[in-house]
Parts: structure tokens; sequence; C-alpha cells
């Protein structure tokens, strides 16, 4: 039959049927009545319980670390860890160690106590650590060089002049000495000490067309020339020393030997600029690495010198200068504006310039020059994004060769 829905609209329900559903026999609702599942005995068990502990297990304690300024009691500890004697001296080499970054174990300790004999105290200490820390720790004149370094003892510039006059002085003795001699060796010393000379007056000539030429910037044929030349001289004393003594002979015995002095200063000048620009090897530090050179100062009367660090490359295990993307330092002195750096900063046509210098005034004249120099840049292709200037020097030691604070160290330790 036809059910209506009461209250629905025609929306196609009304033609909605219901359907009756078949008489079903009550025999049939009887016997399913009855119908249950069969009980097994598998059925009456409970399940397993998995039992709950009742005790929680220990918790493992919290490792607090902590920090504390270094003090000289952790130098003394680490003296007992190496197991070295507690001396004045040994706590200076640890603290130098660990100021300049180098890792205070006994191995590395050990080799800069032998570096250190037979030296005197101060700054022969440093020198020997630096010269540990760059991979030569078996040359003793590296402490010795550095060591004049850090005395403010090492001046290029005076001493190829100082040279240039002695050999002068040399040349003029050896003139007048041929019957010391045998010809062949007069020839070939003349020889020498007249190719040195003309060198010489090469590197030291100033010129206002260029700061720096690079011929100044070679440095390892004239080492070699220098080391060549001095091991001759030796060779050439031996020789007077066999002849009698005379008047000429003392006079030449005692320029001679003031000329191998000079060289060797001059030696050491040079062998400073390599040590300082060689790449370290033993210390824990991602500071800057400059390769260094120092040649005459073309901007000032007398014999001073210009120094100039280039930044290397702090990527790749041979460092190297990238030079899209450097640092060049400048450090000079100069006779009317004192003492001037300048720094400059390279990233491809980009330059930014900081200049420090000591005097106030000169501070004034870099800021008023300012405009200048950025139009003389742009000549060149470069852009002057930034420029600086302050009334500050520059310690050229710390450029060079970084350290560390040891009054702003601190110590990590962690305590259970």
């Amino acid at each position: 039959m036809d059910i209506q829905f009461p209250g629905a609209s025609d929306g196609g329900l009304s033609n909605l049927q219901r359907v009756n559903k078949p008489k079903v026999p009550e025999e049939t609702q009887h016997s399913q009545r009855n119908i249950k599942a069969p009980v097994t005995d598998s059925a009456k068990l409970s399940p397993a319980q998995t039992p709950t502990p009742t005790d929680k297990p220990a918790e493992a304690p919290k490792i607090e670390p902590q920090a504390r300024p270094l003090s000289e009691n952790d130098i003394v500890d680490q003296l007992f860890t190496i197991k070295k004697p507690l001396t004045s001296e040994n706590k200076q080499i640890i603290s130098t160690m660990i100021q300049y970054g180098v890792e205070a174990n006994s191995e590395s300790f050990d080799m800069i106590k032998n570096l250190l004999k037979g030296r005197k105290k101060g700054r022969s200490v440093d020198s020997a650590v630096i010269s540990f820390a760059k991979g030569l720790s078996e040359s003793g004149r590296s402490v010795d060089i550095l060591a004049k370094f850090f005395a403010n003892q090492i001046h290029l510039t005076n001493d190829m002049v100082k040279m240039q006059s002695i050999l002068k002085q040399f040349a003029l003795l050896l003139a007048r000495s041929e019957n010391l001699m045998s010809k062949g060796l007069m020839s070939g010393l003349s020889s020498i000490v007249s190719e040195l000379d003309k060198n010489l007056k090469k590197l030291t000539k100033k010129s206002n067309d260029e700061l720096v030429s690079l011929p100044k910037l070679k440095r390892s044929g004239l080492i070699q020339d220098l080391k060549l030349f001095f091991e001759f001289l030796t060779g050439v004393n031996q020789q007077l020393e066999g002849l009698p003594n005379s008047e000429k002979l003392l006079n030449l015995q005692e320029k001679l030997s003031q000329l191998k002095q000079s060289i060797s200063s001059t030696l050491d000048s040079f062998l400073n600029q390599l040590i300082l620009s060689k790449d370290p090897k033993s210390i824990q530090s991602n500071n800057d690495s400059y390769l260094y050179w120092q040649v005459p100062n073309p901007m000032t009367e007398g014999s001073k010198d210009l120094n100039i660090m280039i930044k290397k490359d702090s990527k790749g295990k041979n460092k190297k200068v990238n030079p899209d993307k450097t640092r060049i330092v400048l450090n000079f002195d100069t006779d009317l504006l004192g003492e001037i750096s300048v720094i400059i900063d390279i990233s491809n046509n980009k330059l930014w310039y900081v200049f420090k210098t000591s005097k106030g005034e000169t501070k004034k004249y870099i800021l008023e020059l300012s405009s200048k120099l950025k139009e003389q840049m742009k000549a060149l292709n470069y852009d002057v994004v930034g420029l600086q200037a302050s009334q500050k020097r520059i310690d050229l030691k710390k450029v060079l060769i970084p350290t560390l604070n040891l009054d702003k160290m601190t110590r990590v330790i962690t305590e259970v």
C-alpha cells in the first residue's frame, strides 16, 4: 500500500512506497531464538596480564657544565697532567702556548722547551711557541729572528742601507789589497760585490711614479744570493787567516767581519717576513692569516719601512690569496702626518677603507680628501662603498700573530 509522509512535499518523495516483509513461520522463529554459541574451556580462561613494576629505575644524574675564568691553578693542573715540574718557567711556557692557541700537551711542551735551551727568557718563549706552531720546531734561528721582531729590532730598509755603505768601504779596501789574494779570487770577489751593490740600489731606490714595484716583493732570489755570498766570505776569511799579520790584512779582515754581520742582519729581516707569512701548523684557531712584506717606504725621507699584509683565503688546505675577495693592510710612518695604517677590504670591484692614524689632524685631512680617493678608484673601475677614519694606532704584531686574552678566557668544566 502507499504511505504518504505527513508534512512532506512533492519533491519526488510522494512516490516512495513501503515494502511489506514476508512472514516467517513460528517454528523457524523459535528455532532461531534457541541457537547459542558453544562454550569451550578456553573461553572460560581469563586473558594474561603483564605485572606492573612497583619500583621505578633510578634516573641518570644530569651533567651540568660550568664556565669560570681561567686561573693560575688551571696552569698548575695542566703541568701536573703532562707530568712536568712546577716551575715559573714551565708555567710561562704553558700559559704562552694557551695564549697562541697551541695544544698544551707533553710532546709539544718538550719541543718548545728544547728550542729555549741556551736562550734568555722574555720574548724568547713567545718566539719559541710561534716557531713550533709554524712547523719550525728544529730551527733555533727562527726563535732568534722572532725575538728581534718582538723587540722591534727588524728594520729591512735600514739594514740594506747599512750594508750598501759597508760594501763600498769593503770594495775600496779590496782594491788596495791585491797582494793578499790571488788575481782570480780578487776578480771574483770584486764582481760579486759590484753586482750586489747594484741590486741593493734598485731595492732602495724611491720613485714617485709607483708606490711599490713588483721586483721589490720578490725576495727568494736575493735571500739565496745573500746566503751564498755569506758562505763565500767565510771561505775568503779562512784563507786570510793563514797569511802573516799586517795592518792592511787586519783592516780587510775587520771590514769583512762587519760585512758578514750586516749580511746576517739583512737576511734576518728577509727571513722574518717568510716566517710570519708561513701558515701555522699547530694552532687551534680560526684567525686570519696574512702574507707579509717589508719594503723601503717611498713616502718619507730616511731609512723607514712600509709594511704590507695581504690576507689569505681561509678556504682550502694550502691558503692562497683570492684577489677578488681579500684584505690589504698597509702600515707606514711619514714625516708630517705621523704613523698611518690603511685597511682595505676588497670584494670584487667594491672597496671598504679604514684609516687609523696617530694624529687627529691627519684624520681630518683623510676625511676631507675622501671624495678625491673615490674618483681615483672609480677611474680604475673600483667603487669605494665605505670609508672610515679614526685616531688610533694599529698593533702590527696583533695582526700578524693574533693572541687570546687570558684574562677573558674561561674554562668549561663538567661535574656529575
